[in-house]
């Protein structure tokens, strides 16, 4: 993710899209697949172990365009368009808050100096700790 100001986004032709302020007042949400080729109603309810996390209810999606089925990497926008969050698998939805970086990467010439090695190390811990379920 990179940050980008309201002029950047227009010349990039990106979409900016608000965060859900609560989104589990949402009980569907709709999941926009590979880019937009495909997209459809899901249901999704809360998992109580996992408070950032909600479980899609695939049993019963609703393909509205394309033929595909919710995986790793599509997002989910309620049906007014804000954004919920982002699929890690085909059953659990991360619920996005903030784009906050917790670290950061600057590009240039000293990139050794920045100690990236430790810092993906540590990203990597951080993932293999979360449950089998959302990995």
């Amino acid at each position: 993710m990179v940050p980008v100001d309201a002029a950047q986004a227009a010349g990039l032709g990106a979409n900016v899209y608000p965060f859900a302020a609560d989104p589990i007042k949402f009980p569907d949400a709709v999941l926009v697949s590979d880019g937009g080729k495909g997209y459809g109603e899901v249901g999704f309810k809360l998992d109580a172990s996992e408070a950032n996390f909600v479980r899609v209810d695939n049993r019963i999606f609703q393909r509205l365009f394309g033929d595909f089925a919710p995986s790793r990497d599509d997002l989910v926008f309620s049906k007014t368009g804000e954004l919920l969050g982002l699929m890690v698998n085909s059953d659990y939805c991360a619920l996005l808050k903030d784009f906050t970086p917790a670290k950061t990467i600057s590009t240039g010439d000293d990139i050794v100096a920045q100690q990236t090695g430790p810092l993906l190390d540590n990203l990597t811990a951080r993932v293999l700790a979360l449950p089998q379920k959302l990995q």
